[in-house]
């Protein structure tokens, strides 16, 4: 996997799914987990929800590249 999330998630199921109008992932979402996946690895005490956080921290971060500005629109880095 990339370390970008999958924006849907049937919680039913657990098939996970790119957005239908849109075959990237978007930065507000990435980055809105990255806080509420912190704040899990703190009341759970486990550090798993944070070291998931970081691996997509980072493909932002490459994204960004020398630019330093983060596009609105991510894809998986290729392989």
């Amino acid at each position: 996997p990339s370390g970008l999330p999958m924006p849907t998630i049937d919680i039913g199921t657990g098939r996970a799914e790119m957005h239908k109008w849109n075959s990237n992932t978007v930065l507000a979402e990435v980055t809105t987990l990255q806080v509420e996946f912190r704040y899990m690895s703190k009341a759970t005490g486990d550090s798993r929800y944070q070291e998931v956080a970081d691996k997509a921290m980072q493909v932002v971060l490459k994204a960004a590249g020398q630019r330093g500005l983060v596009p609105i629109y991510l894809s998986p880095p290729s392989k």
